[in-house]
């Protein structure tokens, strides 16, 4: 156990609420009635579009909404439905499916579970009938299902294609890149060595945060999960470090910007900041209430849409910190959510999602 870490974890719960995501179960792969549409041919001039994610994911069901409003032919790929998933037959003549597009926004079947921004956790049905015993191996069999599905099916245009999400999640490769493309980051460092953590915290004069190098979730249970946030440590009170931790200096923000890149376009949200505040803003939810628009400096707009296509993604959503005199790159989410900046400043980002789907801009 790392003492002095393991207190950062949060419990969130596993909610009773109703499913935030209806879906029409004909757009869905894998679906028994999907089965009576599968042999009829879209209409020629309707796109045939390909979207990957959870079921519980709201801003994947409004952009697959609009994409059928707007005429587009949609199928769906459900990672989180195991007994949905579609089923692969390898033939002779190895041709799958074909698609004209496909956005992908998760492909961790393993990662069953869904995070809401209020405070709990969502999971599709299939998985509470799993022994959890049989979890892990359920999950490595679907993930393998997957990825050769996705390999047998062809698609002439990614938004996001699984490939390079997978890639783009690693926060290291984003901090390399970020400095390639000159942005600045905060002093890191990665090490499972606490002698290490001890002299990187006496370099640090305002402190040192822990953060996550992947997935948040640190456990699950029955009744949810304990989720990792950024946050502020001691060095001093670590006894040991087991695996590989991510320390970055921690840093005083005057102000907090969620730049959400789709395209060539670019929506910034900004949160200000008086005085040392929790190092996560996501901890408080009032202060999605808080944010509000934002421009950026122009070159710096620039930096984010090279950082984007180095890391050969085309929607993601930056953590900026700007203090008294820098700005500095944390992370992109490659699949942030989008409805609460909807519902907080009026931002039509689904929409905007939808129309890079559909017209490549």
């Amino acid at each position: 156990m790392m003492n002095g870490l393991d207190s950062q974890c949060e419990e969130w719960r596993f909610s009773d609420d109703p499913p935030v995501a209806a879906w029409n179960e004909r757009i869905v792969l894998g679906s028994r009635l999907f089965e009576d549409i599968a042999s009829d041919p879209a209409p020629r001039r309707a796109l045939r579009t390909l979207l990957v994610g959870h079921s519980h994911d709201p801003d994947l069901l409004r952009i697959a909404t609009q994409l059928s409003q707007a005429g587009a032919a949609v199928e769906v790929f459900l990672v989180d439905r195991v007994s949905r998933l579609p089923t692969l037959e390898l033939s002779a003549t190895g041709h799958g499916r074909q698609y004209d597009v496909g956005y992908c926004r998760a492909f961790r079947p393993e990662q069953f579970i869904h995070f809401h921004f209020d405070r709990t956790l969502r999971r599709d049905d299939d998985w509470s009938a799993i022994d959890s015993s049989l979890a892990g191996h359920a999950a490595s069999q679907s993930r393998c299902l997957m990825w050769s599905w996705l390999t047998q099916v062809s698609v002439s245009r990614w938004v996001n294609s699984p490939w390079n999400l997978r890639d783009a999640e690693n926060k290291l490769t984003q901090l390399t890149y970020a400095q390639q493309v000159g942005l600045v980051i905060p002093p890191t460092l990665v090490t499972s060595e606490v002698d290490q953590l001890r002299r990187f915290a006496k370099t640090c004069t305002t402190g040192v945060v822990h953060k996550s190098l992947g997935s948040p979730v640190v456990s699950l249970h029955d009744h949810g999960g304990r989720f990792l946030y950024t946050s502020p440590i001691v060095a001093d009170d670590i006894d040991c470090l087991p695996y590989p931790c991510l320390f970055q200096q921690r840093l005083i923000p005057r102000a907090e910007h969620r730049v959400t890149v789709i395209g060539r376009r670019t929506f910034t949200a900004s949160l200000h900041r008086t005085g040392a505040q929790q190092a996560d803003w996501r901890r408080a939810a009032v202060d999605h209430q808080r944010f509000e628009h934002h421009e950026l400096p122009e070159p710096l707009v620039a930096a984010l849409r090279e950082l984007m296509d180095a890391l050969h993604i085309q929607i993601g959503a930056v953590d900026l910190i700007e203090t008294g005199d820098q700005t500095y790159f944390l992370e992109v989410n490659p699949s942030a959510a989008l409805i609460w900046l909807e519902r907080a400043l009026g931002m039509h980002l689904c929409q905007s999602v939808t129309n890079l789907i559909l017209c490549g801009a």
